[in-house]
Formats: structure tokens, C-alpha cells, sequence
């Protein structure tokens, strides 16, 4: 397996993690349920945090 462009060692640490691949939930199970998806409105204020550092002029 190739992790990036770098061959992953034979005595990776996390190699079973990684061939596990990505978790896959139902809609309504147990772990939707408890965590919903968030609000594409409610983005912003994690992915620009630097927003309100900006110089008005």
C-alpha cells in the first residue's frame, strides 16, 4: 500500500488503521443520531478564523 507518494514501511505502526479505510453510518443510526451533520452556514467560522484579524481601511 502507498501512503501518498511514500511507500509505506513494513513496520508501520498504523498500517491495520489505514487498510480499515473510511467509517461508513447509516442515516439514522446510532452515531448519526448523536452526531449530525453541521450546517453548511456554520463552516465559515472554522475554515476562516483569520477573517476577523483583516485591517479595515
Amino acid at each position: 500500500m502507498i501512503l501518498g507518494y511514500m511507500p509505506m514501511p513494513a513496520d508501520f505502526k498504523y498500517k491495520d488503521v489505514l487498510n480499515m479505510g473510511y467509517p461508513r453510518h447509516g442515516k439514522w443510526d446510532e452515531f448519526s443520531l448523536k452526531h449530525p451533520p453541521m450546517p453548511v452556514s456554520k463552516w465559515a467560522k472554522i475554515f476562516c478564523p483569520f477573517d476577523a484579524l483583516k485591517v479595515s481601511r
